[in-house]
């Protein structure tokens, strides 16, 4: 019956019962059994029913890493569209393809079957989110921008105002991986001013339950904030952010003008001209571009309400005239005040305006130069300290941070050893990033001057005695045999590659052995195509990312060309990959 009535989240529905291998399975065969038996009719019920079988025949293929026949199954789809709604189905076949594409690490194609979908409905605002975020993640951003912008009348404001998530993210994540850290920054901090609003918006609820006697629906939003700071989305944001933090510790922020004076040093004059010649222009176009997308904004912005300028609370939904606006800036100020609401937080705040906020610095140069990168990230993991002190990835974070900030020096190591031993409660001791972490804060003590101080024995009962290359070598012993079992493929991923770090790490200076084992690990990853897959692209990525922080280009290059020939769609494995230096929290 799902497939008759053409219901297209019906491979959603069916997604977790992936997590079993015989029952992924029986779905593809009973699958292939539908169209076999509704391939001979012609009736156009059965024609309709075939075109969502091979949808999600082809959402099948996708999901068991069998790509080429996903594309050619979704292509077929796509060619025999029909039924009584041939436009959506047509809509609902290139979303899908999309989906496909994605999987398959086709990141190009799937923004241009995004559009394609995208253009069919122009009215319909989940394909526009579905299109902008696709053309994020192929690095299309001037494209996804415009995208973005059809159904808001404020620009980016306007995405702050609304609280969209996933547009900050999702930008974020492309300006990071384009090198732009100015930009990513800044949608990174609006993520995490979003939820101290969150906390702030307590106090309005607080009146209105109070005022509507819905003491329910306040204790429910009591406990929601209880795990506020443990969101996914927050943990994501600040993650992002510490990472590119902790590049700029080691690596300061540039612009592109001084980047050229860097690079024409030594040109001769009529070249270095010629460069400098050709940034201006590009500036200046990128410049033209904005400014014309904010004059795109003005008309919309201004509609029935001359003053108001953020494009939240103007227009037909502002409330009230255009002449009873007018009364009600002119008696506040004096003059335009832009709220024509009366707005209560606006009239708090002391300027008595809701006009748009003039952004000072839109490239989020101001933070990409900051003096101190990792107090700012401090700052940003402090958060989650407090909020969700049972994730992982926060007391990772924490002490990737806070070891950088101690210096190497062993009366400095109490804040990274308390956040070891966090890590140690939430986790055990045989998690591979946790065993990262202990092994590193045992050389950087070892290395220290004061052998007496007292975070060196208690580094020392963390290792059970035992000194750090013989703990590695028990807990690799040990690694190796779960590989063998097979149990956990995630879990295997990340021990091969925390033991490949951490023999380079106890090598010392001889590049031979930390070559040789990165060499090993590439050899023991890249296995054959489907391991490949089983793995998925999106972590083939992070994998390729730890060869190349490493700075092994033997390693890199056999992995690379491994994952070429296992994701022959992708358009990411043909060169270095976009932004490989903040895919991974690298401890080194």
């Amino acid at each position: 019956p799902y497939l008759e009535r053409g219901i297209p989240s019906l491979s959603a529905e069916l997604a977790p019962l992936y997590a079993d291998a015989r029952k992924g399975e029986m779905i593809g065969e009973t699958l292939l059994e539908i169209r076999k038996f509704r391939s001979g009719c012609s009736d156009e019920n059965d024609k309709e029913v075939l075109f969502w079988v091979d949808v999600c025949l082809a959402m099948h293929y996708s999901t068991v890493g069998m790509d080429t026949e996903a594309i050619s199954t979704i292509d077929r789809a796509i060619s025999e569209v029909g039924g009584s709604d041939p436009v959506q189905s047509r809509i609902d076949a290139f979303s899908a393809k999309s989906k496909i594409l994605e999987t398959a690490g086709d990141y190009l194609g799937a923004a241009d079957m995004a559009e394609e979908a995208r253009k069919l409905d122009l009215a319909d605002r989940y394909l526009n989110c579905q299109a902008s975020m696709a053309l994020f993640k192929a690095l299309r951003v001037e494209e996804a921008e415009d995208v973005c912008h059809l159904f808001t009348t404020g620009g980016n404001n306007n995405f702050y105002d609304m609280q969209a998530t996933w547009y900050e993210m999702a930008s974020g994540q492309a300006y990071s991986e384009l090198k732009d850290y100015g930009r990513a920054l800044k949608r990174f901090k609006k993520v995490e001013e979003h939820y101290v609003d969150f906390i702030d918006d307590q106090y309005d609820f607080f009146a209105y339950c109070t005022h509507k006697q819905t003491m329910r629906s306040y204790v429910e939003m009591l406990r929601s904030m209880d795990s506020l700071h443990s969101s996914r989305t927050l943990a994501a944001a600040v993650e992002a952010a510490v990472r590119i933090y902790i590049h700029l510790s080691n690596h300061p922020f540039k612009t592109e003008t001084e980047l050229l004076e860097e690079q024409v040093a030594n040109m001769p004059p009529e070249e270095a001209d010629a460069a400098r010649r050709e940034l201006r222009e590009k500036l200046e176009r990128q410049e033209d571009r904005e400014r014309q997308r904010e004059e795109q904004q003005k008309p919309a912005d201004s509609k029935g309400n001359e003053g108001s300028g953020d494009g939240g609370g103007g227009g037909s939904d502002g409330g009230g005239d255009t002449k009873a606006n007018g009364n009600s800036s002119k008696s506040s100020k004096g003059k335009n005040s832009g709220n024509s609401n009366g707005n209560k937080k606006d009239e708090g705040d002391g300027e008595g305006e809701e006009a748009k906020k003039v952004d000072l610095d839109p490239k989020g140069i101001t933070l990409a130069k900051t003096g101190d990168p990792l107090g700012d990230a401090k700052k940003m993991v402090d958060l989650l300290l407090s909020g969700a002190p049972d994730e992982l990835t926060t007391h990772l974070l924490a002490y990737g941070v806070d070891v950088r900030l101690a210096a190497g020096a062993p009366s400095s190591l109490s804040l990274p050893l308390k956040h070891v031993r966090s890590a140690v409660r939430v986790s055990g001791a045989s998690h591979p990033r946790v065993h990262e972490c202990i092994v590193d804060l045992a050389l950087r003590a070892a290395s220290g001057t004061d052998d007496k101080a007292p975070e060196v024995a208690e580094v020392a009962a963390l290792l059970g005695g035992k000194s750090a290359a013989d703990y590695h070598a028990a807990w690799k012993a040990e690694a190796e045999a779960d590989a063998e079992a097979g149990d956990n493929t995630a879990r295997v991923v990340d021990a091969t590659i925390v033991a490949a770090k951490l023999d380079g790490m106890l090598a010392g200076a001889d590049g031979a052995a930390a070559t040789a084992a990165w060499a090993a690990c590439a050899a023991k990853l890249k296995g054959s195509p489907q391991d490949l897959r089983n793995i998925g692209h999106e972590r083939c990525r992070g994998i390729l990312a730890e060869f190349v922080s490493e700075k092994n280009e033997k390693a890199a290059d056999a992995f690379r060309e491994a994952c070429s020939q296992a994701f022959p769609q992708s358009n990411t494995f043909g060169a270095v990959d976009l932004g490989a230096e903040l895919s991974a929290l690298t401890l080194k």
